[in-house]
């Protein structure tokens, strides 16, 4: 019994995501200014306290990846950039969040430990 119930959990888990996901595509149809899309589904997701959401584009020279929008906090964004080893992330202004200077002139960033 208790399995039929966990698995009845998780698919209203699925539902529920599912729904929030219809509810940000319906928010943001439509909608051309690529500004208002972001602040659009941040907006949604801060108001959803369940979900959290990040959007990153390639820059066009498609060598780094920057932070169009969040809807943590910004500073917490250097979790990721430790995580996925990225050494420069920028947020929806255009802000530059650049790696620790404690680095050596031309020594290569060290490879992020992951605690657990």
């Amino acid at each position: 019994m208790d399995e039929n119930k966990r698995m009845d959990e998780q698919a209203q888990s699925l539902i529920e995501a599912v729904h929030f996901t219809e509810n940000v595509a319906t928010k943001i149809y439509g909608v051309l200014d690529e500004a208002e899309i972001y602040r659009a589904a941040k907006e949604e997701f801060a108001k959803s306290k369940r979900y959290d959401m990040t959007i990153f584009l390639l820059t066009k020279d498609r060598s780094k990846v920057r932070v169009a929008e969040a809807s943590i906090p910004f500073e917490r964004v250097g979790i990721v950039e430790k995580l996925t080893g990225l050494g420069q992330m920028k947020n929806s202004l255009g802000q530059v969040r650049h790696p620790k200077q404690s680095r050596q002139r031309g020594q290569k960033p060290s490879k992020p430990r992951l605690k657990g």
